[in-house]
This record gives C-alpha cells, sequence and structure tokens, in this order.
C-alpha cells in the first residue's frame, strides 16, 4: 500500500525568547513516534514537516501537502497554537488525509476537538505504542477503533473514549528518535543559548501535581480512575549511547532536555554525567530543575557533577511572588526554595545561565500582584525571566 503518515507542525506567531534561530526545539514527540511506525508499520512511509522552523508559509504548506498526498496527518499542539492546529486540520481534510491530533491540547479537550468535524481521532497521553496499532486499524477501516486503546473519535455523532491506555514503563525500549527525518542543521543554528540543538528526555512524568501544568497529566498514570504522577526514566547507560549518536551522527552540539524536572531522580542525570566525563564528551546542556532539589544535589556532587559534563543553562519554576499563590496552585517548591537554589547556583556554579519562569493572569490577580511578581524576578537577580 505504502501509504504515508504526514507528521506536520503548523507555522505560527514566534515567541522571540531566545531569537528566531532558537525558538522552535526540535519536534520530539514527532520524531518519537515517527520511529515507533517505521520500526512497526509495514508498507508505510513517516515523514514530518516542520513549518516554523524551516520558515514555511501557510501557502506553501497547503502547497506542500497538496504535492505529498498524505493519507494521514499527524498534529500535536498546545493551548496557545491550538489555532494553527485546527487550521492545519481543515488544509490536510481538504487534501483527502485522515487527521490524527493529540499531544498537551488536544489529548484533553477531545470531545470539543473532534466536535469541529475537522479531526478524525484524539490520542490520549503518550503515543508512541497507541500511534502503531491506531494506523494498522485505520488502514483496515474504523469499525475496530473501540479496541485502541487511549483514543477517543466520533460514532454516530457521539463521543467514543476507549479504555485509558497505560503509559510506557521500560522507556529504553523506544528507538531512537527520527533525527533524519528532521532539517537537524536548522536547530540552534545561530543560537548563542542553544547552538546546534538537540531536543532530548532523560524519562517522563512528574513527582509534582502543579494545577496549572498539564505535562503530569500527559505523563501521568489512572490509579483508582483518576490521573496520577508517575515519573520514569531512561537508564544513564541508554541516555550515554542516545547522546553520542544524537553528537556523532547528527552533529548537535547541546542538548535541550524537555524534562518538566530533570533532577527529580538524582542518580541519572549523576549517572550519566559520570559516564560523559568518563568518555570524554563535554556536551552543552539546558534543562528545567526543581528548586527543591539543588540543595540536595548540591550537597551530594550530583549538579557539580553534571556541569562539568556540560550544564550551563538552567530553567528554575518560580511561578509567583507569594507562598499564598503557589500552595493555591498545589507546587510544592516554594519561595524559600528559590531563594536558596539562586544563592547555591550564583556561588558554586557562576557561569551556568539562570532562567525563571513566571506566571501572570491568575484569578485575582491585579496590577499590583503583577507588580509584585516583575519586583521578585528583579531581586533574584536572574539572568533573564519570561513570564507566562
Amino acid at each position: 500500500m505504502n501509504e504515508l503518515f504526514l507528521f506536520v507542525r503548523p507555522p505560527r506567531p514566534l515567541w522571540p525568547f531566545n531569537g528566531p534561530s532558537s525558538a522552535f526545539w526540535p519536534p520530539l514527540a514527532f520524531a518519537s513516534m515517527a520511529a515507533m511506525l517505521r520500526e512497526n508499520v509495514a508498507d508505510l512511509r513517516v515523514e514530518i514537516l516542520d513549518a516554523p522552523v524551516l520558515e514555511m508559509g501557510w501557502r506553501t504548506l497547503e502547497s506542500e501537502l497538496r504535492r505529498r498526498q498524505p493519507d494521514f496527518v499527524g498534529i500535536g499542539e498546545e493551548a496557545v497554537s491550538c489555532v494553527e492546529g485546527l487550521r492545519l486540520a481543515s488544509l490536510a481534510r481538504q487534501c483527502g488525509a485522515r487527521v490524527v491530533a493529540g499531544g498537551c491540547f488536544f489529548g484533553h479537550v477531545a470531545a470539543e476537538a473532534l466536535r469541529t468535524g475537522l479531526i478524525d481521532v484524539v490520542v490520549h497521553g503518550e503515543g508512541e505504542v497507541t500511534i502503531v496499532e491506531l494506523t494498522e486499524t485505520l488502514r483496515g477501516g474504523t469499525d475496530e477503533l473501540h479496541r485502541v486503546k487511549g483514543i477517543s473519535f466520533l460514532r454516530d455523532g457521539e463521543v467514543v473514549t476507549t479504555e485509558p491506555r497505560p503509559p510506557m514503563h521500560d522507556l529504553d525500549a523506544l528507538p531512537f528518535p527520527a533525527y533524519d527525518l528532521l532539517p537537524v542543521e536548522r536547530y540552534g543554528a545561530r543560537s548563542r543559548n542553544h547552538p546546534h540543538l538537540a531536543a532530548v528526555e532523560l524519562g517522563r512524568g512528574c513527582v509534582g501535581s502543579c494545577d496549572f501544568c498539564i505535562l503530569w497529566r500527559q505523563m501521568g498514570r489512572f490509579v483508582d480512575g483518576k490521573v496520577r504522577p508517575y515519573l520514569r526514566t531512561k537508564s544513564a547507560e541508554r541516555l550515554l549511547e542516545e547522546v553520542k549518536w544524537l553528537v556523532r551522527v547528527h552533529g548537535r552540539r547541546h542538548l535541550g532536555w524537555v524534562d518538566p524536572c530533570f533532577n527529580a531522580h538524582p542518580g541519572i542525570p549523576a549517572g550519566l554525567a559520570e559516564l560523559l566525563l568518563r568518555d570524554g564528551l563535554r556536551v552543552g546542556q539546558s534543562a528545567w530543575l526543581r528548586t527543591d532539589a539543588i540543595m540536595r544535589d548540591a550537597a551530594s556532587g550530583a549538579l557539580a557533577a553534571c556541569v562539568r559534563s556540560g550544564l550551563n543553562e538552567v530553567y528554575l519554576g518560580i511561578e509567583r511572588a507569594d507562598e499564598e499563590s503557589l500552595e493555591g496552585l498545589h507546587k510544592t517548591a516554594g519561595l524559600d526554595h528559590a531563594r536558596q537554589a539562586l544563592q547555591v547556583l550564583r556561588r558554586e556554579f557562576p557561569k551556568v545561565v539562570v532562567i525563571g519562569s513566571f506566571i501572570y493572569g491568575l484569578p485575582g490577580d491585579t496590577p499590583r500582584t503583577m507588580r509584585t511578581i516583575h519586583r521578585l524576578s528583579s531581586e533574584l537577580r536572574l539572568d533573564q525571566a519570561f513570564y507566562i
């Protein structure tokens, strides 16, 4: 049959946090699912089209869709780009493709997404196993969709949601992401912070359950009918092989760890760092760190090992300027943790770039509370701050 499954990241406005050359990280989820499809589904071509990094607009994207004539189009968007995702779905439908949507937005608003009439199937949670089963099922028709775990679809005008699919436990079993399907030379090509960037995951999930974050839900597991945080990691040995492959095969020089809490399991980052140092491989790294674990990792030497192996940029989720707001968001890392973490980083690792994130616009926010957040970000002497 040799059908085509095309994953697409559509055009979108630029978020100029780091500039055009590093605003878009490689779409790791697409690359991971593409690798699973290539490995497990016969007679299927798999491609990825990353419009933003290719500086491709809507007219060119439409021409590409008509030229390639995909049988399936995969879409994964965040809330801020959901409109672009639906516009892409409309174009894909016009080209005769079946549309599969997932990720951190569509997977959590399945009924609304399906009732637009633009999306055929919504995938919930992690997609690697589901996308293989779903593609094989769709190729045989839609009568057996109810047998595929972790999806939603319409049947006779009603939303059908199947049994949740358990998240993968053994992440070492995943194939290396299909980086050969991406224009790798464009990611971080002219970036100061992320030169020659690769997106890579240490593991999945989180130990927290902050109200504002979708990632722990996206990567969580169902316990007694409710989603709970579920942290898993790859082994240090598997990570070493993946890093070597990214550096030596794909010429990457900076690892952008996509984990929501890189240092939640201190033994894995430190273990990887020691292996990198043993093999003489020092590569730049950016990672989100939990502020309430930085003191622990500094005392144990784990943080120092990571810095020696190349960790040179860290992101801290500080979020708010008052403990009451943090408690209301169920964020367990407080302001004291943030201040202590900053002290340790400035004193012991002064060359590490420290970036803080803050949240504006919660219910009850006023110009005064927003000014308080801005003052805190200045007082902490961060290298950079961004406000969501």
